[in-house]
C-alpha cells in the first residue's frame, strides 16, 4: 500500500509548485518548463514520451504508463521528471529564487542548498 503513495507523490510535487510558478511565469511559462523537463526527462526515462502537458499547464496520459509500468519504475520515471523541472527553474530563475519557491511550497522541508542532479557532493 505504501508503493500507492509514492506512485502519486511526486506528479503532486509540481502540483504543489504551481501557484508559485504561476505567479512568476505564467501560465505560458509553466507550459513551457513543463513540456521542456518532460523532453529531458524522456531521454532517460521513454515511457515518460506518453505523458502530455496540456494548455493548462497540467501533465496528462498517465493513467496507462501506471497501469502498465512496474511501481518502482512509474516513480523513478517521476523522480527523474521533477529533477529535470527543478533543475531548468534553478538554470532560468537561479538557484535562490528556486530555493525559494520549493520551500513556499513545501515549508515542511529544510532546503539548505540545491544539488538538482548535478551530483555535487555537500
Amino acid at each position: 500500500m505504501a508503493m500507492a503513495d509514492e506512485r502519486t507523490a511526486t506528479f503532486h510535487a509540481v502540483v504543489r509548485l504551481r501557484p508559485q510558478l504561476a505567479v512568476l511565469m505564467g501560465n505560458g511559462g509553466m507550459r513551457a518548463l513543463l513540456l521542456r523537463a518532460l523532453v529531458l526527462a524522456s531521454a532517460e526515462m521513454p515511457w515518460l514520451r506518453a505523458v502530455h502537458v496540456d494548455a493548462s499547464a497540467s501533465l496528462v496520459g498517465l493513467e496507462a504508463p501506471q497501469e502498465k509500468l512496474p511501481p518502482k519504475e512509474f516513480f523513478e520515471g517521476k523522480v527523474v521528471l521533477l529533477a529535470q523541472v527543478f533543475s531548468l527553474m534553478e538554470t532560468f530563475i537561479g538557484e535562490a529564487m528556486t530555493l525559494r519557491l520549493v520551500q513556499e511550497a513545501w515549508p515542511e522541508v529544510p532546503v539548505h542548498r540545491s544539488d538538482f542532479g548535478k551530483g555535487e557532493e555537500p
